[in-house]
Order: structure tokens, then sequence, then C-alpha cells
């Protein structure tokens, strides 16, 4: 019989992958040649809000909210999905 998995295990897995998974893309990036290949597999897509700026004179105040996902991200998530689900 299967064992079900806490909501909160997975989603941690997740988080831990994506950031994994962005360092090691991050370094991995530097040996490889400039090229379609290495833009395909390192180069982050960036999803989000952009920053935005409020400005009372008395307080400014920004927010933004960014995420760089490249393919490589991607790949390492779902190894750790895979190793969650077989351990």
């Amino acid at each position: 019989m299967a064992t079900r998995r806490n909501i909160g295990i997975i989603i941690l897995s997740i988080v831990i992958g994506a950031i994994i998974g962005s360092v090691l893309s991050h370094f991995l990036s530097g040996l490889f040649p400039a090229g379609p290949v290495k833009d395909f597999f390192f180069k982050p897509l960036k999803i989000g809000i952009p920053q935005l700026t409020l400005n009372l004179q008395f307080l400014v105040l920004s927010f933004g909210f960014t995420l760089g996902i490249s393919i490589f991200t991607v790949i390492v998530v779902i190894l750790a999905l895979y190793l969650l689900h077989r351990l």
C-alpha cells in the first residue's frame, strides 16, 4: 500500500529542489561555452511583478516579486519529486 505524502512535504521538496536547481544552474552555467544550448538550459525566465515604488514624500515604499526559472531548475525539481516518490 502506497503511503500518502503530506502536502507540506511536497511543497517543501519543490522549494528545496528549486533553490538547489537555481544555485547549480548559476554555477554550472559558467562551465559551458556561450551558445544556444547554454541559453536554453541556464538562462532564467523572469516571472513576476516588477518593482513598484510608492512615494509619499515622508515614506517611500517599494514592492516587487520576481521568480527566475530555468529549464535546469525545472529538471532538478522534477528529480526531487521523483526521489520523494521513490523514498
